[in-house]
Protein backbone atom coordinates (compact mmCIF):
# COMPACT_ATOMS: atom_id res chain seq x y z
CA UNK A 1 0.00 0.00 0.00
CA UNK A 2 1.49 3.29 -1.07
CA UNK A 3 0.98 6.59 0.65
CA UNK A 4 0.58 9.94 -1.05
CA UNK A 5 3.39 12.44 -0.71
CA UNK A 6 3.73 16.08 -1.60
CA UNK A 7 4.37 15.04 -5.20
CA UNK A 8 1.25 12.90 -5.31
CA UNK A 9 -1.61 15.29 -4.41
CA UNK A 10 -5.28 14.46 -4.32
CA UNK A 11 -5.95 16.80 -7.27
CA UNK A 12 -3.86 16.75 -10.48
CA UNK A 13 -2.56 20.17 -11.40
CA UNK A 14 -4.56 21.77 -14.19
CA UNK A 15 -7.66 19.60 -13.82
CA UNK A 16 -10.71 21.12 -15.41
CA UNK A 17 -14.42 20.46 -15.35
CA UNK A 18 -15.07 17.22 -17.18
CA UNK A 19 -18.06 15.63 -18.83
CA UNK A 20 -20.49 13.43 -16.97
CA UNK A 21 -19.35 9.90 -17.58
CA UNK A 22 -21.78 7.01 -17.56
CA UNK A 23 -21.78 5.54 -14.08
CA UNK A 24 -20.14 8.59 -12.51
CA UNK A 25 -21.37 11.02 -9.90
CA UNK A 26 -18.40 13.36 -10.34
CA UNK A 27 -16.45 14.91 -13.20
CA UNK A 28 -13.83 12.74 -14.82
CA UNK A 29 -10.61 14.61 -14.09
CA UNK A 30 -8.74 15.76 -17.17
CA UNK A 31 -5.40 17.46 -17.43
CA UNK A 32 -4.70 20.69 -19.23
CA UNK A 33 -4.38 18.88 -22.57
CA UNK A 34 -7.78 17.28 -22.13
CA UNK A 35 -6.34 13.84 -21.46
CA UNK A 36 -8.12 11.57 -19.03
CA UNK A 37 -6.19 11.01 -15.81
CA UNK A 38 -7.81 7.79 -14.72
CA UNK A 39 -5.78 4.95 -13.26
CA UNK A 40 -5.71 1.45 -14.67
CA UNK A 41 -4.54 -1.96 -13.59
CA UNK A 42 -5.53 -4.65 -11.14
CA UNK A 43 -5.90 -3.90 -7.48
CA UNK A 44 -3.62 -5.81 -5.11
CA UNK A 45 -5.11 -7.68 -2.23
CA UNK A 46 -5.97 -5.56 0.77
CA UNK A 47 -6.13 -6.10 4.50
CA UNK A 48 -8.75 -5.23 7.06
CA UNK A 49 -8.13 -1.87 8.65
CA UNK A 50 -7.79 -1.90 12.43
CA UNK A 51 -8.95 1.48 13.67
CA UNK A 52 -8.96 0.44 17.29
CA UNK A 53 -5.88 2.48 18.14
CA UNK A 54 -6.93 5.79 19.58
CA UNK A 55 -3.91 7.49 18.04
CA UNK A 56 -5.50 7.41 14.63
CA UNK A 57 -7.89 10.21 15.51
CA UNK A 58 -6.41 12.00 18.50
CA UNK A 59 -4.24 14.24 16.36
CA UNK A 60 -7.41 15.75 14.92
CA UNK A 61 -8.55 16.73 18.41
CA UNK A 62 -5.15 18.06 19.37
CA UNK A 63 -4.51 19.74 16.00
CA UNK A 64 -3.51 23.35 16.06
CA UNK A 65 -1.93 25.44 13.35
CA UNK A 66 1.71 25.29 12.47
CA UNK A 67 3.60 27.79 10.37
CA UNK A 68 4.95 26.18 7.23
CA UNK A 69 5.15 26.52 3.49
CA UNK A 70 4.39 23.99 0.79
CA UNK A 71 8.16 23.42 0.41
CA UNK A 72 8.25 23.27 -3.33
CA UNK A 73 4.93 21.46 -3.77
CA UNK A 74 3.57 23.26 -6.83
CA UNK A 75 0.19 21.61 -6.41
CA UNK A 76 -0.65 23.36 -3.15
CA UNK A 77 -0.43 27.00 -2.23
CA UNK A 78 -0.53 27.80 1.46
CA UNK A 79 -3.38 30.02 2.64
CA UNK A 80 -2.88 33.54 3.89
CA UNK A 81 0.18 33.89 6.04
CA UNK A 82 1.49 30.43 5.11
CA UNK A 83 -0.46 28.76 7.93
CA UNK A 84 -1.32 25.08 7.39
CA UNK A 85 -3.54 22.91 9.58
CA UNK A 86 -1.81 20.01 11.32
CA UNK A 87 -3.47 16.78 10.20
CA UNK A 88 -3.68 13.32 11.67
CA UNK A 89 -0.70 11.14 10.61
CA UNK A 90 -3.18 8.25 10.37
CA UNK A 91 -4.36 9.76 7.08
CA UNK A 92 -1.14 8.48 5.51
CA UNK A 93 -1.75 4.85 6.42
CA UNK A 94 -5.41 4.35 5.53
CA UNK A 95 -6.12 1.31 3.39
CA UNK A 96 -7.09 1.99 -0.21
CA UNK A 97 -8.89 -1.35 -0.50
CA UNK A 98 -10.98 -1.82 2.62
CA UNK A 99 -13.09 0.18 5.06
CA UNK A 100 -13.41 -2.72 7.53
CA UNK A 101 -12.79 -1.63 11.11
CA UNK A 102 -11.86 -3.82 14.08
CA UNK A 103 -14.06 -2.71 16.98
CA UNK A 104 -12.81 -5.20 19.56
CA UNK A 105 -10.07 -7.81 19.66
CA UNK A 106 -9.38 -9.51 22.98
CA UNK A 107 -10.59 -12.01 25.54
CA UNK A 108 -14.22 -12.66 26.42
CA UNK A 109 -16.26 -15.14 28.46
CA UNK A 110 -19.32 -16.87 27.02
CA UNK A 111 -21.96 -16.32 29.69
CA UNK A 112 -23.87 -19.60 29.46
CA UNK A 113 -20.86 -21.93 29.77
CA UNK A 114 -18.27 -19.70 31.42
CA UNK A 115 -15.77 -20.68 28.72
CA UNK A 116 -13.13 -18.15 27.72
CA UNK A 117 -12.40 -17.33 24.11
CA UNK A 118 -10.56 -14.99 21.79
CA UNK A 119 -13.29 -12.62 20.65
CA UNK A 120 -13.21 -10.26 17.69
CA UNK A 121 -15.80 -7.81 16.38
CA UNK A 122 -15.44 -6.17 12.96
CA UNK A 123 -17.52 -3.55 11.19
CA UNK A 124 -17.66 -4.61 7.55
CA UNK A 125 -18.39 -2.74 4.34
CA UNK A 126 -18.61 -4.97 1.31
CA UNK A 127 -21.17 -7.29 -0.21
CA UNK A 128 -22.50 -7.47 3.34
CA UNK A 129 -22.45 -4.37 5.48
CA UNK A 130 -22.75 -5.53 9.05
CA UNK A 131 -21.13 -6.10 12.45
CA UNK A 132 -19.44 -9.51 12.40
CA UNK A 133 -18.16 -11.39 15.47
CA UNK A 134 -16.00 -14.49 15.80
CA UNK A 135 -15.13 -16.51 18.92
CA UNK A 136 -12.30 -19.05 19.14
CA UNK A 137 -12.67 -21.10 22.34
CA UNK A 138 -9.74 -22.55 24.23
CA UNK A 139 -11.50 -25.93 24.38
CA UNK A 140 -14.03 -27.67 22.19
CA UNK A 141 -17.32 -25.95 22.91
CA UNK A 142 -19.55 -27.60 20.33
CA UNK A 143 -20.53 -30.49 22.63
CA UNK A 144 -21.86 -28.02 25.20
CA UNK A 145 -24.43 -26.70 22.73
CA UNK A 146 -26.60 -29.70 21.92
CA UNK A 147 -29.53 -27.34 21.35
CA UNK A 148 -27.49 -25.27 18.86
CA UNK A 149 -28.48 -21.82 20.21
CA UNK A 150 -29.33 -19.08 17.75
CA UNK A 151 -27.90 -16.44 20.07
CA UNK A 152 -25.04 -16.22 22.57
CA UNK A 153 -23.92 -13.70 25.19
CA UNK A 154 -20.33 -12.66 25.75
CA UNK A 155 -18.75 -10.60 28.53
CA UNK A 156 -15.72 -8.61 27.37
CA UNK A 157 -12.52 -9.01 29.41
CA UNK A 158 -10.01 -6.70 27.72
CA UNK A 159 -9.71 -3.00 26.86
CA UNK A 160 -10.41 -0.81 29.88
CA UNK A 161 -13.39 1.00 28.41
CA UNK A 162 -15.16 -2.30 27.60
CA UNK A 163 -14.14 -4.63 30.46
CA UNK A 164 -17.20 -6.29 31.95
CA UNK A 165 -19.49 -5.10 29.15
CA UNK A 166 -22.07 -7.74 28.19
CA UNK A 167 -22.65 -8.39 24.48
CA UNK A 168 -26.07 -10.03 24.33
CA UNK A 169 -28.04 -11.15 21.27
CA UNK A 170 -24.93 -12.30 19.42
CA UNK A 171 -26.68 -14.05 16.53
CA UNK A 172 -24.98 -17.32 15.51
CA UNK A 173 -24.50 -18.18 11.84
CA UNK A 174 -21.50 -20.55 11.87
CA UNK A 175 -20.53 -23.33 14.31
CA UNK A 176 -17.47 -25.55 14.56
CA UNK A 177 -15.77 -27.59 17.29
CA UNK A 178 -14.14 -24.58 18.90
CA UNK A 179 -15.12 -21.67 16.62
CA UNK A 180 -18.35 -19.75 16.48
CA UNK A 181 -19.26 -16.73 14.34
CA UNK A 182 -22.25 -14.55 13.61
CA UNK A 183 -23.50 -11.00 13.49
CA UNK A 184 -24.60 -8.28 15.91
CA UNK A 185 -27.43 -5.83 15.52
CA UNK A 186 -25.99 -2.46 14.58
CA UNK A 187 -26.37 0.52 16.88
CA UNK A 188 -25.03 -0.33 20.35
CA UNK A 189 -22.67 1.87 22.36
CA UNK A 190 -19.94 -0.12 24.14
CA UNK A 191 -18.33 1.52 27.14
CA UNK A 192 -19.29 4.41 29.42
CA UNK A 193 -22.06 5.86 27.29
CA UNK A 194 -23.21 8.27 30.03
CA UNK A 195 -19.79 9.85 30.53
CA UNK A 196 -19.56 13.37 29.13
CA UNK A 197 -17.00 14.15 26.42
CA UNK A 198 -16.29 17.22 24.33
CA UNK A 199 -15.63 15.61 20.95
CA UNK A 200 -15.87 12.33 19.11
CA UNK A 201 -13.88 10.93 16.21
CA UNK A 202 -15.40 9.31 13.17
CA UNK A 203 -14.23 8.12 9.77
CA UNK A 204 -16.15 8.48 6.51
CA UNK A 205 -16.57 5.63 4.05
CA UNK A 206 -16.81 6.26 0.27
CA UNK A 207 -17.13 10.02 0.55
CA UNK A 208 -15.89 11.78 -2.58
CA UNK A 209 -14.05 15.10 -2.85
CA UNK A 210 -16.66 17.47 -1.45
CA UNK A 211 -14.33 20.47 -1.27
CA UNK A 212 -13.72 20.67 -5.01
CA UNK A 213 -10.01 20.95 -4.29
CA UNK A 214 -10.60 24.14 -2.31
CA UNK A 215 -10.33 22.81 1.24
CA UNK A 216 -7.96 24.27 3.80
CA UNK A 217 -4.32 23.23 3.44
CA UNK A 218 -3.27 20.27 5.58
CA UNK A 219 0.23 19.19 6.53
CA UNK A 220 1.23 15.89 8.06
CA UNK A 221 4.50 14.18 8.94
CA UNK A 222 4.22 10.49 9.73
CA UNK A 223 5.97 7.15 9.68
CA UNK A 224 8.24 5.67 12.33
CA UNK A 225 11.16 7.77 11.15
CA UNK A 226 9.15 10.86 10.27
CA UNK A 227 9.96 10.60 6.57
CA UNK A 228 6.37 10.37 5.33
CA UNK A 229 5.35 13.89 4.46
CA UNK A 230 2.36 15.34 2.65
CA UNK A 231 0.79 18.74 2.05
CA UNK A 232 -2.61 18.96 0.39
CA UNK A 233 -5.93 20.77 0.41
CA UNK A 234 -8.46 18.67 2.26
CA UNK A 235 -10.07 20.24 5.33
CA UNK A 236 -13.71 21.36 5.53
CA UNK A 237 -15.97 22.33 8.40
CA UNK A 238 -19.63 21.32 8.20
CA UNK A 239 -22.36 22.58 10.50
CA UNK A 240 -25.59 20.84 11.39
CA UNK A 241 -27.84 22.28 14.08
CA UNK A 242 -25.70 23.04 17.13
CA UNK A 243 -22.92 20.75 15.92
CA UNK A 244 -19.71 21.25 13.96
CA UNK A 245 -17.79 18.56 12.08
CA UNK A 246 -14.17 19.13 11.03
CA UNK A 247 -13.49 16.70 8.21
CA UNK A 248 -10.12 15.95 6.60
CA UNK A 249 -9.69 14.16 3.28
CA UNK A 250 -6.90 11.65 2.83
CA UNK A 251 -4.04 13.03 0.68
CA UNK A 252 -4.49 10.38 -2.04
CA UNK A 253 -8.26 10.88 -2.27
CA UNK A 254 -8.26 11.43 -6.04
CA UNK A 255 -6.43 8.18 -6.71
CA UNK A 256 -8.57 6.21 -4.25
CA UNK A 257 -11.77 7.63 -5.72
CA UNK A 258 -10.78 6.62 -9.25
CA UNK A 259 -9.92 3.10 -8.10
CA UNK A 260 -13.21 2.73 -6.25
CA UNK A 261 -15.13 3.87 -9.32
CA UNK A 262 -13.18 1.59 -11.63
CA UNK A 263 -13.17 -1.53 -9.48
CA UNK A 264 -15.87 -1.04 -6.83
CA UNK A 265 -15.44 -1.59 -3.12
CA UNK A 266 -15.21 0.59 -0.04
CA UNK A 267 -12.48 2.58 1.67
CA UNK A 268 -12.11 5.14 4.43
CA UNK A 269 -11.77 8.43 2.56
CA UNK A 270 -11.90 11.01 5.37
CA UNK A 271 -11.32 11.35 9.11
CA UNK A 272 -13.43 13.75 11.13
CA UNK A 273 -14.03 15.19 14.58
CA UNK A 274 -17.51 16.16 15.76
CA UNK A 275 -18.16 18.58 18.62
CA UNK A 276 -20.77 21.04 19.77
CA UNK A 277 -20.27 24.45 18.19
CA UNK A 278 -20.26 26.07 21.65
CA UNK A 279 -17.77 23.53 23.03
CA UNK A 280 -20.17 22.08 25.61
CA UNK A 281 -19.86 18.46 26.72
CA UNK A 282 -22.30 15.74 25.65
CA UNK A 283 -23.02 12.03 26.04
CA UNK A 284 -23.32 9.27 23.45
CA UNK A 285 -27.11 9.49 23.16
CA UNK A 286 -26.83 13.13 22.10
CA UNK A 287 -24.64 12.43 19.11
CA UNK A 288 -26.32 9.38 17.53
CA UNK A 289 -29.15 11.35 15.83
CA UNK A 290 -26.61 13.95 14.68
CA UNK A 291 -24.51 11.34 12.89
CA UNK A 292 -27.67 9.96 11.32
CA UNK A 293 -28.57 13.44 10.09
CA UNK A 294 -25.10 14.02 8.62
CA UNK A 295 -25.41 10.65 6.87
CA UNK A 296 -28.73 11.52 5.25
CA UNK A 297 -27.88 15.12 4.40
CA UNK A 298 -24.72 14.09 2.55
CA UNK A 299 -26.61 11.27 0.81
CA UNK A 300 -29.14 13.82 -0.48
CA UNK A 301 -26.30 15.92 -1.92
CA UNK A 302 -24.50 13.00 -3.56
CA UNK A 303 -27.55 11.01 -4.64
CA UNK A 304 -26.01 7.98 -2.94
CA UNK A 305 -24.98 7.04 0.56
CA UNK A 306 -21.53 7.78 1.97
CA UNK A 307 -21.32 6.66 5.59
CA UNK A 308 -19.92 7.96 8.85
CA UNK A 309 -18.08 5.02 10.37
CA UNK A 310 -18.36 3.87 13.99
CA UNK A 311 -17.73 6.82 16.29
CA UNK A 312 -15.48 6.73 19.33
CA UNK A 313 -14.94 9.10 22.24
CA UNK A 314 -11.90 9.82 24.43
CA UNK A 315 -11.58 11.69 27.68
CA UNK A 316 -9.26 14.66 28.15
CA UNK A 317 -6.37 12.29 28.96
CA UNK A 318 -6.84 10.42 25.69
CA UNK A 319 -8.34 7.27 27.22
CA UNK A 320 -11.09 5.61 25.18
CA UNK A 321 -14.48 6.15 26.86
CA UNK A 322 -16.88 4.46 24.46
CA UNK A 323 -17.15 3.07 20.96
CA UNK A 324 -20.12 2.89 18.68
CA UNK A 325 -20.69 -0.53 17.15
CA UNK A 326 -22.62 0.55 14.08
CA UNK A 327 -22.47 0.18 10.32
CA UNK A 328 -24.28 2.82 8.30
CA UNK A 329 -24.88 2.03 4.66
CA UNK A 330 -22.30 3.22 2.11
CA UNK A 331 -23.00 2.80 -1.61
CA UNK A 332 -20.46 2.12 -4.32
CA UNK A 333 -19.04 5.27 -5.86
CA UNK A 334 -20.37 6.39 -9.22
CA UNK A 335 -23.58 5.58 -11.02
CA UNK A 336 -25.42 8.78 -10.04
CA UNK A 337 -25.90 12.27 -11.44
CA UNK A 338 -26.40 14.44 -8.33
CA UNK A 339 -27.97 17.88 -8.19
CA UNK A 340 -25.06 18.99 -5.98
CA UNK A 341 -21.57 19.92 -7.10
CA UNK A 342 -18.81 21.91 -5.36
CA UNK A 343 -19.51 24.64 -7.93
CA UNK A 344 -23.11 24.83 -6.70
CA UNK A 345 -22.50 25.45 -2.99
CA UNK A 346 -20.29 24.27 -0.11
CA UNK A 347 -21.36 20.97 1.43
CA UNK A 348 -21.72 22.88 4.70
CA UNK A 349 -24.76 24.65 3.27
CA UNK A 350 -26.43 21.31 2.53
CA UNK A 351 -25.75 19.82 5.96
CA UNK A 352 -26.93 23.00 7.67
CA UNK A 353 -30.25 23.31 5.79
CA UNK A 354 -31.15 19.64 5.38
CA UNK A 355 -29.91 18.88 8.90
CA UNK A 356 -32.37 21.37 10.37
CA UNK A 357 -35.21 19.39 8.79
CA UNK A 358 -33.85 16.05 9.97
CA UNK A 359 -33.38 17.24 13.56
CA UNK A 360 -36.79 18.89 13.72
CA UNK A 361 -38.45 17.32 16.81
CA UNK A 362 -41.87 17.27 15.15
CA UNK A 363 -41.23 16.54 11.48
CA UNK A 364 -37.76 14.95 11.49
CA UNK A 365 -39.09 11.45 10.87
CA UNK A 366 -41.07 12.63 7.85
CA UNK A 367 -38.00 14.40 6.50
CA UNK A 368 -35.99 11.20 6.91
CA UNK A 369 -38.56 9.17 4.97
CA UNK A 370 -38.63 11.72 2.13
CA UNK A 371 -34.83 11.83 1.84
CA UNK A 372 -34.47 8.05 2.00
CA UNK A 373 -37.02 7.72 -0.80
CA UNK A 374 -35.14 10.31 -2.82
CA UNK A 375 -31.89 8.32 -2.62
CA UNK A 376 -33.70 5.12 -3.58
CA UNK A 377 -35.23 6.91 -6.54
CA UNK A 378 -31.75 7.98 -7.69
CA UNK A 379 -30.08 4.58 -7.82
CA UNK A 380 -32.23 1.79 -6.38
CA UNK A 381 -33.75 -1.02 -8.47
CA UNK A 382 -35.01 -0.60 -12.04
CA UNK A 383 -36.11 2.69 -13.55
CA UNK A 384 -39.77 1.72 -13.10
CA UNK A 385 -39.20 1.32 -9.37
CA UNK A 386 -37.32 4.60 -9.21
CA UNK A 387 -40.27 6.41 -10.76
CA UNK A 388 -42.81 4.93 -8.34
CA UNK A 389 -40.62 5.56 -5.28
CA UNK A 390 -39.78 9.08 -6.42
CA UNK A 391 -43.41 9.93 -7.00
CA UNK A 392 -44.32 8.60 -3.56
CA UNK A 393 -41.71 10.96 -2.08
CA UNK A 394 -43.27 13.88 -3.99
CA UNK A 395 -46.71 12.96 -2.66
CA UNK A 396 -45.43 12.81 0.92
CA UNK A 397 -43.58 16.11 0.56
CA UNK A 398 -46.62 17.85 -0.95
CA UNK A 399 -48.74 16.64 1.97
CA UNK A 400 -46.08 17.67 4.47
CA UNK A 401 -45.90 21.22 3.10
CA UNK A 402 -49.54 21.94 2.32
CA UNK A 403 -51.39 20.03 5.06
CA UNK A 404 -49.00 19.72 8.00
CA UNK A 405 -47.12 23.00 7.67
CA UNK A 406 -49.48 25.35 5.80
CA UNK A 407 -52.68 23.96 7.29
CA UNK A 408 -54.59 23.10 4.10
CA UNK A 409 -57.83 21.17 4.58
CA UNK A 410 -56.85 17.47 4.31
CA UNK A 411 -60.09 16.45 2.60
CA UNK A 412 -60.00 19.18 -0.01
CA UNK A 413 -56.31 18.73 -0.71
CA UNK A 414 -56.67 14.96 -1.02
CA UNK A 415 -59.49 15.55 -3.49
CA UNK A 416 -57.15 17.19 -5.96
CA UNK A 417 -55.61 15.11 -8.69
CA UNK A 418 -52.01 14.04 -8.19
CA UNK A 419 -50.79 16.16 -11.12
CA UNK A 420 -52.56 19.21 -9.64
CA UNK A 421 -50.80 18.75 -6.32
CA UNK A 422 -47.40 18.41 -8.01
CA UNK A 423 -48.04 21.36 -10.33
CA UNK A 424 -49.13 23.54 -7.43
CA UNK A 425 -45.88 22.97 -5.56
CA UNK A 426 -43.80 23.58 -8.68
CA UNK A 427 -45.63 26.84 -9.36
CA UNK A 428 -44.99 27.85 -5.74
CA UNK A 429 -41.31 27.18 -6.50
CA UNK A 430 -41.50 29.79 -9.30
CA UNK A 431 -41.82 27.40 -12.21
CA UNK A 432 -44.31 28.42 -14.94
CA UNK A 433 -48.03 27.80 -14.35
CA UNK A 434 -47.82 24.94 -16.83
CA UNK A 435 -44.22 23.71 -16.67
CA UNK A 436 -43.24 22.58 -20.14
CA UNK A 437 -41.28 19.46 -20.92
CA UNK A 438 -37.78 20.45 -22.08
CA UNK A 439 -37.14 20.02 -25.81
CA UNK A 440 -34.26 17.65 -25.06
CA UNK A 441 -36.70 15.06 -23.65
CA UNK A 442 -38.10 14.07 -27.03
CA UNK A 443 -39.71 10.77 -26.08
CA UNK A 444 -41.55 12.30 -23.11
CA UNK A 445 -42.72 15.24 -25.28
CA UNK A 446 -44.13 12.82 -27.84
CA UNK A 447 -45.89 10.89 -25.07
CA UNK A 448 -47.40 14.17 -23.82
CA UNK A 449 -48.72 14.98 -27.30
CA UNK A 450 -50.19 11.51 -27.73
CA UNK A 451 -51.93 11.55 -24.34
CA UNK A 452 -53.05 15.18 -24.26
CA UNK A 453 -55.62 17.24 -26.10
CA UNK A 454 -54.78 17.67 -29.82
CA UNK A 455 -54.23 21.38 -29.23
CA UNK A 456 -52.82 21.13 -25.68
CA UNK A 457 -50.28 18.40 -24.87
CA UNK A 458 -49.68 17.40 -21.30
CA UNK A 459 -47.31 19.60 -19.35
CA UNK A 460 -44.39 18.19 -17.34
CA UNK A 461 -46.26 17.37 -14.09
CA UNK A 462 -49.14 15.75 -15.97
CA UNK A 463 -46.82 13.69 -18.17
CA UNK A 464 -44.70 12.24 -15.35
CA UNK A 465 -47.88 11.60 -13.34
CA UNK A 466 -49.44 9.73 -16.24
CA UNK A 467 -46.31 7.59 -16.64
CA UNK A 468 -46.39 6.76 -12.94
CA UNK A 469 -50.12 5.86 -13.12
CA UNK A 470 -49.53 3.60 -16.12
CA UNK A 471 -46.82 1.77 -14.19
CA UNK A 472 -49.00 1.29 -11.11
CA UNK A 473 -52.29 0.59 -12.95
CA UNK A 474 -51.33 -0.78 -16.39
CA UNK A 475 -54.08 -1.31 -18.96
CA UNK A 476 -51.64 -2.40 -21.63
CA UNK A 477 -48.35 -3.72 -20.20
CA UNK A 478 -46.47 -2.68 -23.36
CA UNK A 479 -47.68 0.87 -23.95
CA UNK A 480 -44.75 2.55 -22.14
CA UNK A 481 -42.09 0.57 -23.97
CA UNK A 482 -42.54 1.55 -27.61
CA UNK A 483 -39.79 4.15 -27.14
CA UNK A 484 -36.85 2.96 -25.05
CA UNK A 485 -36.13 6.52 -23.88
CA UNK A 486 -39.57 7.30 -22.43
CA UNK A 487 -39.15 5.88 -18.93
CA UNK A 488 -35.61 7.21 -18.55
CA UNK A 489 -36.74 10.72 -19.52
CA UNK A 490 -39.76 10.58 -17.22
CA UNK A 491 -37.52 9.45 -14.36
CA UNK A 492 -35.01 12.25 -15.03
CA UNK A 493 -37.66 14.98 -15.06
CA UNK A 494 -39.45 13.54 -12.03
CA UNK A 495 -36.16 13.42 -10.10
CA UNK A 496 -35.40 17.04 -10.99
CA UNK A 497 -38.84 18.08 -9.74
CA UNK A 498 -38.29 16.21 -6.48
CA UNK A 499 -34.87 17.82 -5.96
CA UNK A 500 -36.27 21.30 -6.50
CA UNK A 501 -39.17 20.72 -4.10
CA UNK A 502 -36.90 19.39 -1.33
CA UNK A 503 -34.44 22.26 -1.78
CA UNK A 504 -37.16 24.90 -1.68
CA UNK A 505 -38.64 23.24 1.42
CA UNK A 506 -35.23 23.38 3.10
CA UNK A 507 -34.74 27.07 2.25
CA UNK A 508 -31.92 26.61 -0.26
CA UNK A 509 -31.20 29.57 -2.55
CA UNK A 510 -28.05 28.49 -4.38
CA UNK A 511 -27.33 26.66 -7.61
CA UNK A 512 -27.96 23.14 -8.87
CA UNK A 513 -26.95 20.77 -11.60
CA UNK A 514 -30.07 20.20 -13.67
CA UNK A 515 -30.38 16.42 -13.51
CA UNK A 516 -33.07 16.35 -16.18
CA UNK A 517 -30.16 16.99 -18.57
CA UNK A 518 -29.34 13.36 -19.22
CA UNK A 519 -26.10 14.10 -21.05
CA UNK A 520 -24.36 17.21 -19.85
CA UNK A 521 -21.27 18.68 -18.23
CA UNK A 522 -20.43 18.05 -14.61
CA UNK A 523 -20.11 21.34 -12.76
CA UNK A 524 -22.48 23.20 -15.09
CA UNK A 525 -24.86 24.72 -12.56
CA UNK A 526 -27.81 27.10 -12.70
CA UNK A 527 -29.72 29.11 -10.07
CA UNK A 528 -32.80 27.56 -8.51
CA UNK A 529 -35.96 29.07 -10.05
CA UNK A 530 -37.11 30.92 -6.92
CA UNK A 531 -34.00 33.10 -6.83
Amino acid sequence: MSSATASDPARPRGWVTGAWVAGSDEPERRDGAGCSRRTAGVRPRGKSLDLGNASRHRALIMADHVSASAEGNSEVDSPQGGIDAAANPGLLSLSRLSADEVLYRGRAVEQRTGLECDFEVVARWGVKQDIRWTAHFDTEAFALYHSAPDEMTFVLQDQAFATGYSIDSAHVSNRDLDNYAGWLDSGRIVGKADEEVRSIEVSWVNLSDTSGGRGAVLRVVGGDDGTQHAVWRGREVWNLGDWEMTIDARPDLGKVTRELKDHGGHAVTHLAVLRRADGDAFVAADVVPVLRAFHQAVAFALGREAAPGPAMAHDEDGALVWREWSVRRADQMGGVRPWWHPHACPMDEVTRLIGSKLLDPLWGRNASHILQSYVLAKRGGFVEQRITVGYSAIEQLCWQVKVFEEGADPGKYDGKKAAQRLRGQLVAASLPVQPKIPDRLGALRQFARDEGDPTAPLDGPAAVTEVRHRLMHPKDPTDLYSDSNLLVEAWALLGHYLELLILRWAGYAGRVQNTSVIRGWAGEVEPVPWT
